[in-house]
């Protein structure tokens, strides 16, 4: 391509390579401003990149960094192509981060290690090796295994006997496979994990837990990248399969007889229990636990730490614990929903429920304060910030409704806050947020059943003194 400039070697000091602004624009199809002849050698993002980085603008909240970017190139959506800012040379192209992406294997090209067998390394009897394989220092690869093209085994891994690992695969040091495991073609296993251990299972017999064997295999797809220390157990009489394309994060553990579908992501510290089956396109979130003989739907959706303890439909996005639809525990999801309820259920009036931040001024009533004449009940801030001050309201209702159960999230926030709302019961005060469905639930029914006693107060409501007025003004309950 005449005039287009790769050049090898760097000035970065991590082995990237130089490559100018009429490169990148010929790569990514983009309209180029500014010095054609402007060289890049590394990536950084616009408040920290230097006249040698390749940054991007993709976000308009990105744009103040733009006018005092140092960087030598920048990716510019369409919509920002006349941002202020002095980079080298700008390149107005659509998605510039997907563009980005497809530029950092050429700004960093990847160095594989020379094929060979190092001295140090053992291999069993009938293993078959494929073309350029690369076998590290202190390397095991059992009996009767298989390694196709281009496969890379990283220092002190052990590979069991009658493992099989497809082309272009790469396990970085200290990767475990046991024994009858299957890895597909370009499956990356990345330090500390291990495949195809034995499951939990056990029998209580004769006083005593007795293990089940475990005679499944565990059968990775292509495509497959497994995070560092992740462990993936082998089936007991099942297979444990995870499908092509799935990407799983460091310090995950997926136990036996699992089916993981195709194209999943699974984050950090997740935690599914065995037999679980996971459709196509599923995301689990960071430390989210599912629980045994489940079945999450293709492109389902579930949040941080999400306990899971039924079957989740295809393309629903679930959160909390126990898990349900997201929208049940959104915490701004119940203030619709409790402001008609208490129009319609007579409950003066409703709490300020938002976060601390959050632009939402706290209602500051001219009369009818708290020690007036004819007011009996006051409000005050449990716990102070959204959203712990709506299930220590509801601790103080439980008090007064003992047929409320409360969930086990709600019992734990009712622990750590527990003097605070210890002394206002004391007192006889309640404040009640409206941030969950629940807590405005037993706001309602205290305000209901005990009007000279509570108030609840809503950042909806069109007139705080208002509201207060009508509580000042009904009559006690017997």
């Amino acid at each position: 391509m005449t005039g287009v400039a790769i050049h090898n070697g760097s000035n970065s000091g991590d082995g990237a390579s130089t490559i100018t602004a009429e490169a990148i624009a010929a790569l990514v199809s983009g309209e180029l401003i500014g010095d054609a002849g402007a060289a890049v050698n590394g990536v950084a993002p616009l408040d920290r990149a230097e006249a040698s980085d390749l940054s991007i603008l993709s976000s308009g909240k990105y744009t103040p960094m733009m006018a005092t970017t140092k960087a030598g190139i920048v990716l510019v959506d369409p919509e920002f192509r006349d941002a202020p800012g002095t980079p080298g040379a700008r390149i107005v192209v659509e998605k510039p981060l997907e563009k980005l992406l497809s530029l950092l294997p050429r700004l960093y090209p990847a160095e594989l290690p020379a094929p060979g067998v190092a001295p140090t390394a053992r291999i069993g009897r009938g293993v078959k090796l494929g073309k350029r394989v690369t076998i590290g220092e202190y390397a095991i690869v059992g009996a009767d295994s298989n390694l196709g093209d281009d496969v890379v085994v990283g220092s002190h891994c052990v590979i069991g006997d009658g493992v099989s690992i497809g082309n272009q695969s790469r396990l970085w040091p200290s990767v475990t496979i046991y024994a009858g495991a299957a890895l597909g073609a370009r499956v990356f296993a990345h330090s500390g994990a291990r495949v195809g251990c034995d499951g939990f299972g056990y029998v209580f017999r004769d006083g005593a837990h007795q293990k089940i064997p475990h005679v499944g295999r565990c059968i990775i797809g292509d495509d497959v990248e497994i995070g560092a220390n992740t462990t993936i157990d082998r089936g007991s009489i099942d297979d444990t399969v995870v499908g092509s394309g799935t990407k799983i994060d460091n310090l995950v553990h997926i136990a036996h007889n699992v089916r993981i579908g195709e194209n999943c992501l699974i984050m950090a510290q997740v935690g599914v229990a065995g037999s679980v089956t996971i459709g196509d396109g599923a995301i689990l979130a960071g430390q989210a636990g599912i629980s045994g003989h489940l079945s999450i739907g293709a492109g389902a959706r579930l949040a941080a730490q999400a306990g899971v303890f039924g079957d989740i439909p295809a393309g629903e996005t679930w959160s909390g614990y126990p898990a349900r639809p997201h929208r049940e525990v959104d915490p701004w999801a119940g203030l619709d929903r409790a402001a008609g309820a208490a129009g319609e259920s007579e409950a003066a009036v409703v709490g300020d429920g938002h976060a601390q931040g959050s632009g939402v001024p706290d209602p500051q009533p001219a009369e009818g304060q708290p020690g007036d004449p004819g007011v009996t009940a006051k409000t005050v801030h449990i716990g102070g910030t959204f959203p712990f001050s709506g299930p220590a309201a509801l601790y103080s209702a439980i008090c007064e409704l003992p047929e409320y159960y409360p969930t086990r999230t709600e019992r734990s926030i009712f622990e750590t806050h527990r003097a605070e709302i210890a002394e206002a019961i004391g007192r006889k005060t309640q404040f009640v947020d409206l941030g969950t469905g629940d807590g405005a639930k037993a706001a309602l029914w205290l305000a209901w059943i005990e009007p000279s006693r509570y108030i609840a107060v809503d950042i909806a409501a069109q007139s705080v003194r208002a509201a207060l007025a009508r509580a000042r003004t009904r009559p006690a309950r017997a």
